[in-house]
């Protein structure tokens, strides 16, 4: 953490604490640190020039506009000129309702853009091999899942039981969800020059279109491979991404941890692994749903278990107002604290929501 505040002194515990909630958030996340920390500090302060943001950051000035540039063009930041002065103002583009979005991810772009692949796919030429036919079923698969998603939020303000008989689970239910043997036979099958382009697309729009390039890119690329590809190797990702092996390893790792994928069971599909695949760890996401609603679930855990900390922090600004309240950052450090509290019983409907929506497999 820093000691560079904009705010009295007397208040930076309560803002570092802050800062230590978004950033851990972030990084459980895998977020960019980067776009994590600008954001961050925009949602403590309100509102922040460039040179604050450097300031507060110790960032480079390139850094700070590369990641300001990035977070307007997912729609997360929006910045105003300032009168008479050759800066802008840079703030938070939405309400704290809507950061309920943030945490379950992106809904209306992914599923235009995932429609209009699967339009391109099916009106395409392109050899009706497995490779291509796993594709577009996964494709329809995230479309479904996304579509899931919106329903819990565009209901958001109805009871839980409401919203929970509204979720159609059946469209979900016909995609394949154990591992076959073509998935693993098909690991190292590489694709046809249009099928790979077509993923190449895929891979570039949630790298700089959607809401998901907040995350650390190389984490975001290997979670688009899974989506798309099912089952791979440490190897076959070496190939697709051109990182390094402890690179891999370390994302890998994470995306264990934060429930976005699994290792395969050998002793579940001993008879259909080829020997050749008989020595190595296979991973999977071998249910789109599953991968993202466990992801989703422990995500908001991690949210919900800063509450206690929140509210003794509220309980000690609104106690000793009258000693604090004319100090410069008061009402902004009680304004983000009281803003996640309000937002609590929010988080905690979608968290049951997605428990819901978890057991029904």
């Amino acid at each position: 953490m820093t000691n560079t505040s904009l705010f009295d002194e007397r208040l930076w515990e309560f803002e570092q604490t802050l800062l230590e909630y978004y950033l851990e958030k972030a990084d459980f996340s895998a977020q960019s640190e980067t776009l994590a920390k600008l954001f961050a500090y925009l949602s403590i302060y309100g509102e922040l020039t460039q040179t604050q943001l450097k300031m507060l950051t110790n960032f480079s000035k390139s850094t700070v506009s590369t990641g300001l540039a990035n977070l307007i063009n997912i729609g997360y930041v929006k910045k105003e000129k300032i009168a008479h002065s050759r800066e802008y103002r840079y703030f938070i583009s939405y309400s704290g309702e809507e950061s309920i979005d943030d945490v379950l991810g992106s809904m209306k772009k992914e599923i235009n853009f995932l429609g209009k692949m699967i339009s391109k796919l099916e009106k395409s030429n392109i050899p009706k091999d497995y490779n291509f036919t796993r594709l577009l079923n996964r494709l329809k698969e995230a479309v479904e899942l996304y579509k899931l998603y919106q329903t819990i939020l565009v209901s958001i303000e109805e009871s839980e039981d409401k919203i929970a008989s509204k979720l159609d689970l059946t469209s979900l239910k016909h995609y394949e969800h154990q591992i076959i043997k073509e998935d693993i036979y098909h690991i190292n099958t590489e694709f046809n020059d249009e099928l790979k382009a077509v993923e190449d697309e895929i891979i570039d729009f949630f790298r700089y279109e959607s809401v998901y390039s907040i995350l650390n890119e190389f984490s975001l690329i290997i979670v688009v491979y899974f989506m798309i590809r099912k089952v791979l190797t440490q190897k076959k990702l070496r190939i697709l991404t051109g990182l390094s092996l402890g690179k891999v390893s370390e994302v890998l790792n994470h995306l264990l941890k934060v429930g976005h994928i699994q290792k395969v069971d050998k002793e579940k599909y001993t008879e259909i692994i080829p020997e050749t695949f008989k020595r190595k760890i296979l991973y999977s996401m071998t249910f789109i749903k599953n991968s993202f609603i466990k992801s989703g679930i422990l995500s908001f855990n991690e949210i919900l278990k800063w509450e206690a900390q929140f509210k003794k922090m509220e309980t000690y600004l609104l106690s000793n107002r009258e000693l604090l309240e004319k100090l410069n950052g008061y009402n902004k450090i009680l304004k983000s604290i009281q803003n996640y509290l309000a937002l609590l019983p929010t988080y905690r409907k979608v968290y049951n929501l997605l428990l819901k929506v978890g057991e029904n497999k």
